[in-house]
């Protein structure tokens, strides 16, 4: 328990209570223990981060490319799907759904953005 200091707490006032926060601090929402055990990865001591602000992550692992895109919902890390394919039948997001998932475009190359084939003729 922390000290009061000398005169705190009178003429009728009263230590302030510590502020809670239910939010987690970025670096244990983004530990790549935990984003790859929500997302289901079974190799996850060879799971990286290459991005993660707290509310959106990149990762996978090195050497594959096996590459997930997840958001922080509801207290855990949640796949975004892939809905979309390249021109060589990669998955990938389409552009529409990257930007509803706000996905910045800084990311695009790390996440492979491209379209379906059905809607782009290939």
């Amino acid at each position: 328990m922390a000290e009061v200091e000398e005169g705190a707490g009178q003429q009728g006032e009263s230590p302030e209570p510590p502020v809670r926060s239910s939010v987690q601090p970025q670096e244990k929402r983004c530990a790549p223990e935990r984003i790859s055990r929500e997302v289901g990865n079974e190799e996850p001591g060879r799971f990286h981060v290459l991005h993660c602000d707290g509310f959106l992550a990149v990762g996978g692992i090195w050497g594959t490319d096996g590459v997930i895109t997840a958001h922080y919902e509801s207290g855990s890390w949640q796949i975004i799907p892939k809905d979309g394919k390249t021109r060589t039948g990669f998955p990938c997001f389409t552009e529409e759904t990257a930007k509803a998932n706000n996905i910045p475009e800084f990311l695009y190359d790390k996440v492979t953005i491209g379209g379906k084939p059905t809607e782009s003729g290939w």
